[in-house]
This record gives structure tokens, sequence and C-alpha cells, in this order.
């Protein structure tokens, strides 16, 4: 009895090692089809390319990527920048129609290089594509608005090392440059980037500190919320969707510019040049961003906000720089724009 219990586990375990082993025969005979389906296509490629004499690039093969990507489109703005930090640049591309009015013809692209092989070979099995893997696509909307997007800052606003894109959407058709801005940031927690929030409103505030007399004592800084997630109707703001959420960008135009600058006690702050018409002068605001990471919010701390006199309507940088160093007692730096 023994014997024959012996025999018969035995038999079972050859069995199922049969059963294994027709498993395995067919897992290696798809493997051997699709290895001798690579090797072929990549002889027929090599094959086309020595008949027609193809002069193709990693180059051609990003833009067919991105023309793909954009229709019928036109590209705005096509730059390169290392946003991760990593020494692997990264390709932003902005597009809009030029056929008038389509609240959905504007893109914003952002290409990133893919160099690990099994992931390349996850996105191009048979290497025919570039290094490059189109990581987020996204689309801007308005009632009777046609936005032109265009990148006009790449900067670590935020102190996180990766660096958020900063888009400027013009509004097709305005005679004062109208525009709006999306910062769009990336996350590593949930692998794809976000629109993260806008600019403030560039309003005038009293930031001064006055004594019980009335005499001057000081200046205090003030957070600033931006109209991003309120809900109420505003002329003052952009109203949009993306076809998941709906949200506010900033209004802005030539009579209200921003600028980003280095300075000397703050680091990176954002500077805005405004015109006041009731009064007939210029007003300059200086913010410094504050990111609350518990809620994925952006708000901003706004540390100067001041008339200025006799400054020119027409003004240059340089008036600008001066400015500035007075009001802020800093030197100031500023930084390049797309």
């Amino acid at each position: 009895m023994k014997y024959k219990k012996k025999i018969k586990v035995l038999f079972s375990g050859v069995a199922e090692f049969l059963k294994r082993n027709q498993v395995l025969t067919k897992l290696y005979n798809i493997i051997s089809i699709i290895a001798t389906l690579t090797i072929f296509s990549g002889l027929i490629l090599f094959l086309y390319g020595r008949i027609v004499k193809s002069n193709q690039s990693d180059n051609d093969l990003i833009m067919k990527q991105i023309k793909k990507e954009i229709g019928n489109d036109d590209i705005i703005s096509l730059n390169t920048v290392d946003i991760h930090g990593f020494g692997n640049n990264s390709i932003i591309v902005t597009t809009s129609s030029n056929q008038g009015i389509n609240n959905d013809s504007n893109n914003l692209l952002i290409l990133d290089v893919v160099n690990n092989e099994i992931l390349k070979g996850m996105n191009d099995l048979f290497g025919t594509k570039s290094s490059y893997k189109t990581t987020f696509k996204y689309t801007l909307s308005s009632e009777n608005i046609q936005f032109v997007p265009k990148v006009e800052y790449v900067l670590d606003i935020l102190g996180d090392s990766t660096k958020e894109v900063i888009v400027k959407y013009y509004i097709w058709g305005s005679n004062y440059g109208a525009n709006g801005t999306a910062i769009f940031a990336y996350s590593y927690e949930d692998e794809a980037y976000r629109l993260l929030g806008t600019y403030p409103d560039n309003v005038k505030l009293d930031l001064n500190i006055y004594d019980n007399d009335g005499k001057l004592v000081g200046k205090k800084a003030q957070i600033i919320e931006s109209c991003f997630h309120k809900t109420e109707a505003n002329d003052s703001w952009i109203q949009c969707s993306d076809g998941k959420q709906e949200f506010n960008l900033n209004d802005s135009s030539i009579y209200s510019r921003e600028y980003w600058i280095d300075s000397t006690y703050e680091g990176q702050e954002l500077v805005t040049v405004n015109t006041d018409y009731d009064l007939n002068l210029t007003y300059i605001n200086v913010y410094k961003p504050y990111y609350d990471s518990a809620d994925d919010t952006l708000a901003w701390n706004m540390l100067y906000s001041e008339y200025v006199s006799d400054f020119p309507r027409n003004y240059t940088q340089n008036d600008l720089a001066k400015t500035l160093m007075d009001i802020m007692d800093s030197q100031i730096v500023f930084l390049d724009a797309y």
C-alpha cells in the first residue's frame, strides 16, 4: 500500500509537470514568433531605408509626433528645458488654430525623453518612434474665446526642485493684449502634470501700518487668494474649462504686465506693473508664491503695493529695475522669459 501511494504521488507530479511544460512550450512558441517578427520587421525597415535613401533623423520623428498630436493647429511656441532637474530636456509645445473662433482649438503638449530600454519598448515595440513620449496634452476652452497659448516662463516657483510651466493664454482678436495665465506643475506622487493655479488679481492694496495718530510705523505682507477656485461671476476673471473642471484665470493685458525677478532677500518674486486710470497713476505689486501642499493650492503673499509717480508710460526694463530697487531696498535681477 505504501508503494502504491508513492507511485500515485509520483505520477501526479509527472502529470502536473507535463501540464506546466505545455504552457511553457506555448509561451516559448509565442516569444519565438514575436522575436522572428521583430527581426523580420527590422530587416524590412532597413531595406526600405536603403532603397529610398531616407535622411530621417530623430528630429523628423519628433516633429512627426507633434504634428500627429496637434492636427491642423499652428505651433505658437516650442521650447526645450530641463523641467525635472535630472539633465533630461523636455519639449514644451503650444498650438492654436488660425481658423478664428474655435473654443477647443489650442493645445499644450509636454514631451519627456525615455532612455530606459524597457520603458521605451513599452511605448515603441519596433523602435520606429523618437526617444520622446507625449506625457501631457491639455486643451483650454472658454465661451466665445479663442485662446492662443504661449510658454512664458519655466521656473521652480514652489521650491521643490521641479520647475513649473507658466503659460500665457492670449485672447485671439483682442486689441489690448488681453490674456490669462495658467501655471502647470508636476507631481511625482501622481506621476503626472496638472494645472495648479493662476496669477493673483492685480489690485492696489494698502499694506501700511499706522499708529493711533495716523502715523506710518511700518508695512505688513498680506496673503492674496487668486480667482482660480472662486465661483461667483466677475468680469475681472476669465471663466474656463478643460472638460474635467471649471475654474478662472486672471484677466491681464498690456496695461497690467507681469515679470519674474530674483531679489537679494526674498529670491524669486512676481512683479506686476499696473495702470490706475482713475488716478492716472502706475502702481507696482510684488508677490511671493505661497503653496499649501496639504490642499495643493497656490496663493500669493503680497509684499509691496506702491504707487509710483513720474513713471514713464513706455518704460524700459532699466526704468522698472531702478524703481523696484527703490521700493524694495534690494538688488534685483530679471529672470528670462521665453
